[in-house]
């Protein structure tokens, strides 16, 4: 993939006094992570984006919820139109949920996997 995709970080910091920026691969595996995180109606002038990831993590675990979060997560494709989603694999350890999203930057062949834990605790995060 080229490192064609370019823009500020996520999320937002300050490095040497400059906004920090992102690039390529890097870029998209930051703009998944927070599609995946945010939740649906927390960004004031886009309501709609975000996974609603949180409201289902204290369900019952079950094949149904794994259903239905794969389904979210999907979601991903459609605010990230520069990948194509491979495969959502759910693990839990412990206290955590691990989201293994595999994907494939969009015209290539490549595949890459990125691991996101989510806290199942309330107030904690990974």
């Amino acid at each position: 993939m080229s490192d064609t995709v370019f823009g500020v970080s996520v999320p937002f910091r300050v490095v040497d006094g400059r906004i920090a920026v992102s690039a390529g691969t890097d870029k998209i595996e930051e703009n998944i992570v927070h599609l995946l995180l945010t939740r649906v109606g927390e960004r004031p002038m886009r309501r709609d984006i975000g996974s609603g990831l949180h409201e289902l993590l204290q369900e019952p675990d079950d094949e149904a919820l794994r259903a239905l979060l794969r389904q979210r997560l999907l979601a991903v494709q459609q605010w990230e139109p520069r990948i194509r989603v491979v495969a959502i694999d759910l693990e839990r350890r412990d206290d955590l949920l691990l989201i293994l999203f595999t994907y494939a930057p969009s015209g290539s062949a490549e595949q890459r996997t990125l691991t996101v834990p989510v806290a199942l605790s309330a107030g904690g995060s990974p």
